[in-house]
C-alpha cells in the first residue's frame, strides 16, 4: 500500500512538473499587450556578470524568447563571439513548439564554430559559436544558456533588456557581482530599479518586467533615446599585460599611447624617399597630400585581429615592408611618413558608421571601433581616412564626419569633433537636355555634379569598370528600354570633393502619347526618397543628421505641331523640414523645368511626422506630374 502511494505521489508530481513546463512556454500565455508591435517576446532573460579582478570576468546568461513571426526569426539564432582572451562553455539550446512542448534540442555536433572572417580580414583569432535549428512555423520558443570567461578585457558587456526594436519583455534581469574590482555605471532610461547588494557580495542588480515593444520607425534617432540600457565600464583594466584606467579621457588615451609607443619609426631609406618625394614644395599641406597619396598607392586595407592586435597597430616598418594593414596600422604608418618631413599628426579613434550612436562624453570608456588621423595645422585641421585607396585627401564623408573622437598623443587622450560639412557643399545638381521624338522617345544628355557628403553616393562607382558603371546607371535612371550611348566621370578630389557625371542616352519610351496629346514628365529623375509609410501613432522623434540640396533642371524640345494644353504651376513650399520649389516655363517649342528640394538637418518631435510625410508625399507627386501638349489640327 505504501509503495502504491509513493508511486502515485511521484506520478502526480511528474505530471504537475510537466504540465507546469508546458504552461510556462505556451505561447497563449503571452499577454496581448506585449504582442503589439512585437516580432518576438523575451519571456525571461537572466544575466550575471561576475568580475573577479581587473583582468578576469565571467558572464552567465539564460534566455527564453518566443518568436511570433518570420521577422522575429533572427532572434532564434544563437551567436556568441570569443577570441584569444575568452572562452565559451555550457551551451544548451532547446526549441519549443507553440504549446510549450520540446520540439528539438541542439546536439554538440550542431554547435558550429566559425572564424570571424571577411573578404578584408587577413589575420584574426576572433571566432563565434553559432546555432540555427531547422525552421518551425511561428510561434515557437527558444531557450538557451551559456557561459563566457574572459582573461584580459578592455570593455564589459552591458544590458539592453529588449535587444532592440519590435521586441517586448516579460522579465529580464542583470546582476553584476564585484570581487576585488571597481567599475562605473552609465544608466540610460532606468527608472529607479537598481538595487545595491547588502552583505558579502558588492554589486548591482536591475530588473524590468512587462516592457512593451518599441516599433522601428523611419528616421528614428539613436537608440539611447528610447531603450533601457545599462553600460558598465572598468575603472581599471588589463589586456595582454597592458594596464590602464578610465578615470578620464586623458588616462584612457595614455593606455593607447603605451600601446603605440615606438611603433612610428621608419628605416633611413624610407625616410629619405619621403624627403625626396616632397622636396619640391615647402607647403606643409601639399607635402601631406603627396604623402597621403603615396600611402594610398603603396598599401591596402586588411583587418588584423590577433590578440592585442585588435588594439595595437603593426609597426610602421612592418606596414612599409609588407604593404598592408588595418585602420590602426595604416593610420600609424601615415603618421610615421608625415613625421619624416616634420609634419605632426595625431592618432585618433572614432565610432565610425553612417548610422552610429554618439559616444557618451561624460563616461570615459571604450566606445570606439575605428582609427583615423588628425593633422592639426596652424589655421586648419585636416582629417585623413587611411583605409581607403581612393578617398580624396582631407575628406572623411559620412562614415566619420561630425562626431566626437579621441585624439591620442604623448599627453594622453582628448575629445574633439571631426569636420562637419555645411549645407552649402552637400548637393546634387543635374542638368538635362532632351529632344522628344514624334513617338515619345527622347535623345539627349544629362550631366550631374555630386558634392560634399553627396559625393559618397557616387564615389564607389567612380572606381568600377565600365561594365559595372553602365549597369549602375541603367538601374539608377530606371527608364524602360533606356540605352546609354556614352558616359564619363570626372573625379575632382579635394577637401570638398565633386564628382561629375556626363551621360548621352536615348529611349523609345518616355513621353506618353494618347490620341492627339503628348504627356511629358516634369522631372527626368526623382531625387527624393519615396513617401514615408503611414503612421498615425508615431512614438519616436525624427532625426536627419545632415542637410543637403538636390537641383534638377531639364529642357525638352517639344515635337513640332504640339502646343501646350496644361503646364503645371510654379510651386514654392517651405516647411521646418526643408523646402521644395518648381519653376516651369515654355517658350518657342522648349519646355524648361527646374526643381529644387532641400532636406534640413535636425531632430523633430514625433508629433510632426505626419507633417513631414505630407511634405514628402506632395513633393513626390510634383516630381511625378506631367505637362500636356496637344497636336494642332492642320
Amino acid at each position: 500500500m505504501k509503495i502504491k502511494t509513493i508511486i502515485t505521489i511521484i506520478f502526480l508530481l511528474t505530471v504537475k512538473f510537466t504540465f507546469a513546463n508546458l504552461q510556462d512556454y505556451n505561447c497563449k500565455l503571452i499577454p496581448d499587450s506585449l504582442k503589439k508591435n512585437a516580432d518576438a517576446v523575451i519571456r525571461n532573460n537572466t544575466i550575471t556578470l561576475t568580475i573577479t579582478d581587473d583582468n578576469k570576468y565571467e558572464l552567465k546568461e539564460k534566455k527564453v524568447i518566443t518568436i511570433l513571426n518570420n521577422n522575429g526569426s533572427k532572434h532564434a539564432v544563437f551567436m556568441e563571439y570569443y577570441d584569444k582572451f575568452s572562452k565559451i562553455s555550457g551551451i544548451h539550446y532547446t526549441v519549443y513548439d507553440k504549446n510549450g512542448k520540446v520540439f528539438d534540442n541542439a546536439k554538440n555536433s550542431e554547435i558550429k564554430d566559425y572564424s570571424d572572417f571577411s573578404s578584408y580580414t587577413f589575420f584574426s583569432d576572433n571566432r563565434f559559436k553559432y546555432i540555427s535549428k531547422p525552421a518551425i512555423k511561428p510561434p515557437y520558443t527558444i531557450e538557451y544558456e551559456y557561459i563566457t570567461r574572459h582573461e584580459g578585457y578592455l570593455s564589459l558587456p552591458g544590458w539592453m533588456p529588449s535587444n532592440g526594436y519590435n521586441v517586448s519583455v516579460i522579465k529580464s534581469s542583470f546582476k553584476i557581482v564585484l570581487n576585488n574590482s571597481e567599475i562605473k555605471i552609465k544608466e540610460i532610461n532606468v527608472n529607479n530599479n537598481k538595487i545595491n547588494y547588502l552583505g558579502s557580495q558588492a554589486g548591482y542588480y536591475w530588473e524590468v518586467k512587462n516592457l512593451k515593444a518599441i516599433k522601428k520607425e523611419q528616421y528614428s534617432s539613436n537608440i539611447d533615446n528610447y531603450f533601457t540600457i545599462v553600460k558598465p565600464a572598468p575603472k581599471n583594466f588589463e589586456l595582454a599585460g597592458y594596464k590602464g584606467n578610465t578615470n578620464s579621457w586623458k588616462d584612457f588615451g595614455l593606455w593607447l599611447t603605451k600601446l603605440n609607443k615606438k611603433r612610428d619609426t621608419l628605416d633611413a631609406e624610407t625616410i629619405q624617399k619621403i624627403i625626396e618625394l616632397t622636396k619640391h614644395t615647402q607647403d606643409p599641406k601639399e607635402k601631406a597630400k603627396i604623402i597621403y597619396e603615396y600611402m594610398q598607392n603603396k598599401t591596402r586595407y586588411l583587418s588584423i585581429q590577433l590578440g592585442i592586435g585588435g588594439w595595437q597597430p603593426f609597426s610602421a616598418m612592418e606596414v612599409d615592408r609588407d604593404g598592408y594593414g588595418d585602420c590602426k596600422a595604416l593610420s600609424n604608418y601615415t603618421m610615421a611618413l608625415l613625421k619624416a618631413v616634420g609634419i605632426k599628426s595625431k592618432y585618433t579613434i572614432v565610432q565610425a558608421g553612417n548610422k552610429f550612436n554618439p559616444i557618451t562624453t561624460e563616461f570615459p570608456s571604450n566606445q570606439f571601433n575605428h582609427a583615423i588621423l588628425c593633422l592639426p595645422f596652424e589655421n586648419d585641421t585636416i582629417w585623413l581616412e587611411c583605409t581607403s585607396q581612393t578617398a580624396p585627401f582631407g575628406y572623411l564623408g559620412n562614415f566619420t564626419d561630425n562626431r566626437n573622437v579621441l585624439l591620442i598623443d604623448e599627453n594622453g587622450g582628448k575629445l574633439v569633433k571631426t569636420k562637419s560639412y555645411p549645407d552649402s557643399v552637400n548637393f546634387i545638381k543635374k542638368e538635362s537636355h532632351f529632344v522628344i521624338a514624334e513617338n515619345g522617345g527622347i535623345t539627349g544628355t544629362s550631366n550631374t555634379n555630386y558634392s560634399g557628403l553627396k559625393y559618397d553616393e557616387i564615389s564607389y562607382y567612380l572606381h568600377q569598370n565600365e561594365t559595372n558603371q553602365k549597369k549602375y546607371l541603367q538601374k539608377r535612371i530606371n527608364i524602360p528600354s533606356i540605352k546609354i550611348d556614352s558616359f564619363s566621370y570626372v573625379n575632382k578630389k579635394g577637401i570638398i570633393p565633386i564628382a561629375s557625371e556626363k551621360i548621352s542616352l536615348n529611349t523609345p519610351i518616355y513621353a506618353t502619347i494618347s490620341s492627339s496629346r503628348l504627356f511629358v514628365p516634369v522631372s527626368f529623375t526623382n531625387d527624393i526618397s519615396k513617401t514615408p509609410e503611414k503612421n498615425d501613432s508615431r512614438k519616436t522623434t525624427l532625426f536627419f543628421r545632415n542637410s543637403y540640396t538636390t537641383t534638377n533642371y531639364v529642357e525638352y524640345n517639344i515635337p513640332k505641331g504640339y502646343v501646350p494644353e496644361y503646364i503645371p504651376k510654379n510651386i514654392e513650399r517651405k516647411t521646418e523640414f526643408g523646402y521644395f520649389t518648381q519653376i516651369i516655363a515654355y517658350d518657342k517649342g522648349i519646355l524648361k523645368i527646374k526643381n529644387t528640394f532641400k532636406q534640413e538637418k535636425g531632430e523633430f518631435p514625433a508629433s510632426s511626422y505626419n507633417s513631414y510625410r505630407t511634405f514628402i508625399k506632395r513633393t513626390d507627386q510634383n516630381y511625378k506630374d506631367f505637362a500636356v501638349f496637344i497636336k494642332k489640327e492642320n
